[in-house]
């Protein structure tokens, strides 16, 4: 399992069909049916706390790291359009 933002992390899981119910700047709660779950939105979580997250919510380690390169993939298309993506020198 990849380490991960808290914030990744709660995108992939409301990707995934969970509800974001509400925030502080150092959690989000979420709920999908009877399941509710807490993310630290930590800048980094370990590979550990992230597998912990993804078998909290039930979810397949798979689909879920699947989704959380394709918004990583997005996020990095969408900075290179910007303008924003790191030129090499030469």
């Amino acid at each position: 399992m990849p380490t991960a933002s808290g914030t990744e992390c709660v995108r992939v899981l409301v990707a995934l069909g969970w509800m974001a119910l509400g925030w502080t700047d150092r959690e989000c709660q979420l709920e999908k049916g009877l399941l509710a779950i807490t993310v630290s939105l930590e800048p980094e979580l370990s590979s550990e706390a992230v597998a912990g997250i993804v078998e909290l919510a039930g979810e397949s380690p798979f689909v879920f790291v699947a989704r959380l390169e394709s918004i990583r993939t997005l996020r990095v298309t969408a900075q290179i359009a910007d303008g924003q993506g790191s030129k090499k020198a030469g």
